[in-house]
């Protein structure tokens, strides 16, 4: 093998110890968020995170960071268990959602006359 074939599997190999080795770290910080809010239990937790990045790869959606709907409605619950700080991506749209959804639950509350 040349010096360019070898450097090229090299790259490639580290590339993908890179993305294992991220990936921990963005279920870990997922897990944690749930897990700290109380939302779920760390075994439903594990098991949500690990079925639902099975299903994400197989099913040929989108990717994780365009799968935008599902990030606000776990960010959502986890304010509606009580959370008060929610670790998410998308801030502007998850704030967006969030305000829309205190608004109609305050409204709901409004006594009416």
């Amino acid at each position: 093998m040349d010096n360019a074939t070898v450097l090229l599997a090299l790259v490639v190999l580290l590339g993908i110890a890179f993305e294992f080795v991220n990936g921990f770290h963005d279920a870990a910080n997922a897990i944690a968020t749930t897990v700290a809010t109380r939302v779920l239990t760390p075994a439903q937790a594990i098991l949500m995170a690990g079925v639902l990045n099975l299903v994400g790869a197989l099913s040929g959606e989108a990717a994780a960071n365009q799968r935008l709907g599902g990030s606000i409605a776990f960010a959502m619950k986890a304010v509606e268990q009580g959370a008060q700080i929610v670790r998410v991506h998308d801030v502007f749209e998850t704030v967006q959602a969030l305000r829309v959804w205190r608004g109609m639950r305050d409204q709901a509350l409004t006594p009416r006359i």
